[in-house]
């Protein structure tokens, strides 16, 4: 099952796509930073299983979720989202 929280693309192939790469991220990010399902679970207040309904696209990551994944992960939500190839985080905005 494919997540359907990608509405703002053009067609139906384009949100498919994307939703395949951010599957992926999501299970790349932590497998590469050696993190069992439960201990990111444990970081979003949920339990395993939803979590890992998230990685297999059962389940649409809400927004507070990607944005602590991608603070945790020192990556951009577009990284995680998979519209940019570029993982680094966008600047923090200056304060006056």
């Amino acid at each position: 099952m494919i997540v359907k929280s990608i509405l703002f693309f053009d067609s139906i192939y384009n949100a498919l796509e994307v939703s395949i790469l951010y599957i992926s991220r999501l299970r790349d990010l932590r497998e590469d930073h050696d993190l069992p399902q439960k201990q990111v679970a444990a970081l979003l207040g949920i339990d395993q299983r939803v979590y890992s309904n998230y990685e297999l696209g059962k389940r649409t990551l809400p927004l507070p979720h990607l944005v602590t994944l991608a603070d945790y992960y020192h990556v951009s939500t577009d990284y995680l989202l998979g519209r940019t190839d570029d993982p680094r985080p966008y600047p923090a905005p200056r304060r006056k």
